[in-house]
């Protein structure tokens, strides 16, 4: 590999925004961003990712059948690293109330920090925002490839 990327969380819209046919220009963002960090091993997911996904599928808040979501849920498994125990939901707590991210959004972003993810995308976020650290990235702001060369946060 000629040059290290920094790792990086997918949040679930991501995942989905792969699938979606009826927005080609995010599909195609999203597959963009999944395809470049899996190439350089930089892709970084949790349980609660797949587990909001296929939630999702089943209610029929997205382009995805749940046939789609289980299929999408076993193969993005080979990409959950990131997990969610007591300290990451301690974690989770503290960044609740220093922020004003909904729960289930600090649970990420504490899996993402426990995980020692450097980036965290996501468009449901503030772009560029810093959370100990990790920088939120919009992918339909800007490309995966500012990620190339990028060090782990300190």
């Amino acid at each position: 590999m000629a040059s290290e990327w920094a790792t990086c969380f997918l949040d679930t819209n991501i995942l989905i925004y792969s699938k979606d046919p009826t927005n080609r220009q995010k599909q195609a963002t999203a597959l963009h961003w999944m395809s470049r960090l899996a190439e350089h091993g930089a892709l970084v997911i949790s349980p609660q990712v797949l587990n909001e996904l296929y939630n999702v599928a089943i209610q029929n808040r997205s382009p995805l059948n749940e046939e789609d979501a289980r299929r999408l849920v076993v193969t993005a498994g080979e990409w959950c690293s990131a997990q969610t125990s007591l300290a990451t939901t301690i974690m989770a707590i503290g960044l609740r109330r220093r922020t004003s991210y909904q729960w289930f959004d600090c649970l990420l972003l504490a899996s993402a920090l426990d995980a020692g993810c450097a980036f965290f995308v996501s468009e449901d976020m503030q772009h560029d925002h810093l959370i100990d650290g990790m920088r939120i990235i919009n992918p339909f702001v800007t490309g995966p490839d500012l990620l190339q060369s990028s060090t782990r946060r300190a």
